[in-house]
């Protein structure tokens, strides 16, 4: 059985990996469009939807 405080050390852990992930993809976004590719080129190249790219643009 699982105690709450590792279900919430768990939860913690997914939540910040998750974070990381993000940021980085967000990055790598902002520094493509930064170096003159389009948002098209990025989707292309990453295989990130060009919907989610188009989020960071709009954020």
């Amino acid at each position: 059985m699982v105690s709450l405080e590792e279900k919430a050390i768990a939860t913690y852990d997914a939540e910040m990996y998750y974070a990381r992930y993000e940021g980085k993809a967000e990055g790598m976004i902002l520094g493509m469009l930064s170096r003159g590719h389009s948002p098209q080129a990025v989707a292309d190249f990453t295989g990130i939807p060009l919907a989610r790219i188009e989020q960071v643009i709009i954020h």
